[in-house]
């Protein structure tokens, strides 16, 4: 056992997750059921989102420990983004929709105890995945089924889940709003320097920033202060960067480009996620469904 994760128990923090977890009752999907706390309804298309019984969309509350790329977490400037290859490559314009993909585990060293409300997680989405199944079954339909957790290898327990960050980029509707890398300001006379704008309240601000931007959920800047973006993959003309909800140990925002090390592998987070099922293809055999637990704000517990 590593120092980093004996202290995890040593300090406390396993048996505090415990307690959070099971305060949040139903509001942590450990302790929510399918067609109980929430249920199926048609979204757009054939699409199927899930909402509490006052038909409001269902916010639900994950935690885990972030796994690596080996395990399928892909956190980049190009996100989960199929590049393509040489003869044909998949150009990232203006309209693609690049998003992180984040896979979570039980916490390592974990007690017994959060490892069953871990994996009393991944119970409540086999609960959804097996009551569609059973309605396969009796309608004589057949999909390729992508789901909402995975193995870490072909043939081993599904006891990993898998989330996806809303869209990494976007394009402003007003182009003299964007909050980007910070221009150089105009002295006065005297030598003096204009005060920068307060950070918005929002957000008590980030340690690690060495520039005043305007930290607040949806601010934009230039994508090209992320530190991958690069190459000639990228073919943005008014696509910005978009500030999603991500907030280290003190609550404070994490901006786009910190968000590599904030949410590194070991990382423990909790994720708000809303559940959402969608159908791809026109004929049975090339029919498709894609599950996918669409993150709404993560906040990192232990880093």
């Amino acid at each position: 056992m590593s120092a980093a994760f004996a202290e995890r128990i040593q300090n406390g923090f396993y048996d505090s997750m415990i307690a959070q977890a099971k305060s949040m009752e139903e509001s942590c999907l450990a302790f929510a059921d399918y067609k109980h706390h929430f249920f199926p309804e048609a979204d757009w298309g054939s699409a199927t989102r899930y909402v509490t019984p006052q038909k409001k969309v269902f916010h639900t509350n994950i935690f885990g420990e972030v796994c690596g790329s080996g395990d399928g977490t892909q956190i980049s400037a190009k996100g989960n983004h199929f590049v393509g290859t040489t003869e044909n490559p998949n150009y990232i314009t203006d309209t693609t929709r690049v998003k992180d993909t984040i896979v979570l585990r039980a916490p390592t060293d974990a007690p017994e105890a959060l490892v069953q409300i871990f994996e009393d997680q991944i119970g409540t989405l086999n609960q959804i995945r097996q009551a569609d199944a059973d309605q396969e079954a009796d309608e004589f339909t057949q999909y390729t089924v992508k789901e909402w957790i995975k193995s870490p290898a072909p043939g081993e327990t599904q006891n990993m889940i898998v989330i996806t960050s809303p869209p990494r980029y976007s394009v402003e509707d007003n182009p003299g709003n964007t909050s980007t890398v910070p221009r150089i300001e105009k002295r006065t006379h005297d030598g003096n320097v204009k005060a920068p704008p307060p950070v918005p309240v929002e957000d008590k601000g980030h340690r690690s920033c060495a520039f005043p931007l305007a930290f607040r959920i949806g601010a934009l800047y230039d994508p090209s202060i992320l530190p991958d973006y690069k190459g000639d993959l990228f073919k943005h003309r008014r696509a910005k960067l978009v500030q999603h909800d991500v907030r280290d140990e003190e609550g404070r925002l994490v901006p786009p480009w910190e968000i590599y090390s904030a949410l590194r592998p070991g990382t423990v987070v909790l994720i708000m996620v809303t559940l959402h099922c969608y159908i791809m293809g026109a004929d049975n055999i090339k029919k498709r469904k894609v599950c996918c637990g669409a993150s709404y704000s993560i906040r990192v517990l232990m880093a």
